[in-house]
């Protein structure tokens, strides 16, 4: 008897709403502390992400991808941009004292996010190596 497989809606769903946590996290935390004390309260929620990322691939199933792309590649993909955002937060915040404007939260979500995962998918695959058709 096959397997039944997951709906690829379900762990487009989880990954969103992690990226929305993160960030929702990262508002509150870098409005209310320090540069410092944010970056040790954000960068363990960081790291806690990676096994959810593992935990919302969908690919784990087709054999066209090397277990790399799920290990390693997921959470690049997943994590990098609001990680990056972090930095920028925090680097703002040494530097002026105040947090970034949140607006600078849509198009980062909208425009770089969906760019940055796009070309990551086809950098792993077809640069790194890590699937085959």
């Amino acid at each position: 008897m096959p397997t039944p497989m997951m709906p690829e809606w379900i762990p487009t769903a989880g990954v969103l709403a992690l990226i929305a946590l993160l960030y929702l996290a990262k508002a509150a935390v870098v409005r209310t502390r320090s540069a410092r004390s944010a970056g040790l309260w954000l960068t363990p929620m960081l790291a806690l992400a990676v096994p959810v990322t593992w935990a919302c691939d969908p690919d784990w199933t087709k054999i066209y991808f090397y277990p790399q792309m799920h290990w390693i590649g997921m959470p690049i993909g997943v994590l990098a941009v609001p990680a990056a955002s972090l930095l920028l937060d925090l680097t703002h915040l040494r530097r002026t004292g105040r947090p970034r404007s949140a607006w600078w939260y849509f198009p980062e979500l909208v425009l770089v996010f969906p760019a940055w995962y796009v070309g990551w998918v086809y950098f792993s695959f077809w640069v790194l190596g890590w699937g085959w058709i």
